[in-house]
């Protein structure tokens, strides 16, 4: 039956209060073979490439985008915009008025250079990976027990995550991502209004819409940068062990969350998404993987500057 909020947001505080001390307790040194052994990679950079092709696109991100079409914005029946790949991958995305400093194509490939198996030596943990709320069991406190969170199906867990990589699963697919327009895309096409249209110089797309995480998500969102986030990177940091690049490679995995699950492109031999919720997930996602231009903030970018070592 359903819970309320107040309840899912404390149970959902202790446990990124539990994992954050997990993740505290087991910070260890790992080597690039041990870092590259995880199979929490196959979530992230094995969805970039083909084997033995690593230096080119494959994978998930060549059978999705590379070369199809893209409907972006509207209806089925008449698509704002009906745009190739090599049309749309260099383009620059405005999204809610915030305008981003990197595009897909560039996205992409940042992150299948970045996020390679074997450049994540330094610091690991012991991690589920994988824990987004298809994952997760809310256990109703009885006898004077809080309710909890429990953790299952933990394919991709393992005894030398990548300290960084560890919580990127759950941070997006439990605060950003939404069923309606991720899974069951086919409620975003009357629920949302998702409008694209070219910018005036013919450089940039950009896409207007009414989705809004709500009340929940903001929640879980300041929960998990207060709680996890922020002592994770400030443990990276004293060890010595936080990257200078490390917000790159936090929002180039967020950008493989949506990109690389499902397939978000609408039209010919796309995935379930229509128009909207194509241009929708599209935009979360460069919202995630880019950073905004011209010192705007959203609230992904928000989060982590309150959480910088």
């Amino acid at each position: 039956r359903p819970v309320a909020a107040v309840r899912l947001i404390a149970a959902q505080a202790d446990a990124d209060r539990l994992v954050a001390d997990r993740y505290l307790a087991t910070l260890h040194d790992i080597t690039a073979d041990e870092a590259a052994a995880e199979p929490l990679h196959r979530l992230f950079h094995d969805r970039l490439i083909d084997h033995g092709a690593p230096e080119r696109p494959g994978g998930r991100m060549a059978r999705f985008y590379e070369s199809r079409v893209f409907h972006l914005g509207g209806r089925a029946e008449v698509p704002d915009l009906t745009l190739s790949w090599h049309q749309l991958k260099d383009l620059r995305w405005t999204v809610g008025g915030i305008t981003y400093d990197r595009g897909l194509g560039a996205l992409f490939d940042e992150a299948r250079a970045r996020l390679l198996p074997a450049r994540f030596a330094g610091a690991g943990v012991v991690a589920h990976g994988d824990a987004h709320n298809a994952n997760v069991w809310f256990e109703t406190g009885a006898d004077g027990m809080a309710d909890r969170l429990v953790f299952f199906d933990p394919a991709f867990a393992g005894a030398h995550v990548p300290a960084l990589l560890a919580e990127v699963k759950a941070t997006f697919h439990n605060i950003f991502a939404h069923p309606f327009w991720l899974y069951d895309a086919a409620v975003a096409e009357g629920l949302y209004t998702v409008r694209a249209r070219l910018d005036a110089d013919g450089r940039g797309i950009t896409i207007d819409h009414d989705h809004d995480p709500g009340p929940l998500r903001r929640a879980f969102l300041a929960a998990k940068g207060d709680l996890l986030w922020r002592p994770l990177l400030q443990a990276l940091a004293a060890r010595g062990q936080l990257d200078a690049d490390w917000r790159r490679v936090v929002k180039l995995a967020l950008f493989c969350c949506p990109t690389l699950v499902m397939n978000l492109r609408a039209g010919p031999d796309g995935g379930h998404h229509g128009p909207a919720a194509s241009a929708l997930g599209l935009a979360i996602a460069v919202a995630m993987g880019a950073e905004p231009a011209g010192g705007a903030a959203d609230p992904l970018s928000t989060m982590l500057d309150a959480v910088t070592p």
